[in-house]
């Protein structure tokens, strides 16, 4: 195979990397020895230790192949170690950003993109629509430190997860998670399925509760009618009917009492639940054409909001004490800042 084309970050360095992750856009970097070995420990143990990557004895060049490293943020990572900070960019793609973290960490030199991390989390915080850009921007924040922008995109991807067919996570009808080698924490799967499942239950809890109290022996619809004992079960029958109707409709099936059973996402249960529970009304009405009090309707206008307001206590409440001394590490690395508590976030509206 051909030499690839050499770039030369040091012009008078003494070694060669070849990254060749990439076949069609393999490239050689001149480079310092020693430059790596000061700021890099892995680097040190691979160049200057009893490895295949040491110098060789004799006078032949010292080349090193990198195999599983992409060049561009290679190329960003020499140029930083080598002082050519004209060549690292202050706006990049989420990509970009994403690669160089996996290899500062891989090779123990986060501190390096201290000058840019700021201008880099930026980019990340950035909304997107783009699935595979919000599971990119979920790492970036974990290697940066900033606990308030990986709530975030943990949020996000908690509450746009679904169940496949075989019971897998899957993000945004467009990325399987048990796929994403780097999502940060090791635990971040299992995370990402213990929010979904406790704001599943938060949904379905409240249902279930409308359906109990309308199936005991004393009514639960309180307009009590002497000239007609009956009608407080008919509207009882009524909202169990109309529920009954729609989720038979809508799921083909009534709605599980337990989230372990519901594939679908927080946001697309949420939404179907909050707008077809706005429309269940008994045989009464209360004055001026209201929904009665035996209606359910303002019982979930009110759960709308605190369940959704709730959001932000629920993803602190399961962001394990290792996720925020890990990030308190990587912080002291790129001099992010500590944000405040996201418990006490207002989060954005996730459904209507």
């Amino acid at each position: 195979m051909d030499t690839p084309i050499t770039i030369n970050i040091d012009p008078e360095g003494d070694l060669f990397l070849d990254a060749t992750a990439d076949p069609s856009n393999r490239k050689r970097f001149r480079v310092c020895s020693q430059a790596l070995r000061r700021k890099s420990p892995v680097w040190k143990r691979m160049l200057f230790g009893p490895w295949k990557e040491s110098k060789p004895a004799n006078d032949k060049e010292w080349v090193v192949e990198l195999p599983d490293d992409p060049v561009r943020p290679l190329q960003i990572i020499l140029s930083i170690i080598h002082s050519n900070f004209d060549a690292v960019p202050g706006f990049t793609s989420i990509e970009i950003i994403h690669q160089v973290l996996i290899m500062t960490n891989k090779y123990d030199i986060t501190s390096i993109v201290r000058p840019w991390s700021l201008q880099w989390l930026q980019i990340a915080e950035l909304p997107s629509n783009a699935a595979a850009e919000v599971v990119k921007s979920l790492y970036i924040a974990w290697e940066l430190g900033s606990e308030e922008v990986f709530a975030s995109k943990l949020e996000h991807i908690s509450l746009h997860t679904e169940l496949d067919s075989k019971g897998r996570l899957f993000f945004d009808s467009a990325i399987l998670l048990e796929e994403e080698e780097f999502l940060g924490p090791q635990t971040a799967l299992d995370t990402i399925s213990k929010i979904r499942l406790d704001l599943l239950q938060k949904l379905i809890s409240p249902v279930h509760e409308v359906l109990d109290a309308r199936t005991k022996q004393q009514p639960f619809c309180p307009q009590n009618n002497p000239y007609n004992p009956g009608a407080t079960k008919a509207c009882d029958a009524a909202v169990l009917g109309n529920i009954y109707r729609e989720m038979v409709q809508a799921r083909g099936a009534v709605l599980s009492e337990f989230a372990a059973d519901i594939n679908d996402s927080v946001v697309n249960l949420a939404a179907w639940i909050f707008s077809f529970m706005a429309k269940i009304e008994g045989i009464h009405q209360g004055p001026f054409g209201t929904a009665a009090p035996c209606a359910p309707k303002s019982k979930f206008q009110d759960l709308n909001k605190s369940i959704h307001d709730s959001i932000p206590a629920v993803v602190a409440g399961f962001m394990e004490p290792g996720y925020k001394e890990y990030m308190a590490k990587q912080r002291s690395k790129t001099g992010v800042a500590l944000p405040p508590p996201w418990e006490n976030h207002t989060t954005k509206r996730h459904w209507d």
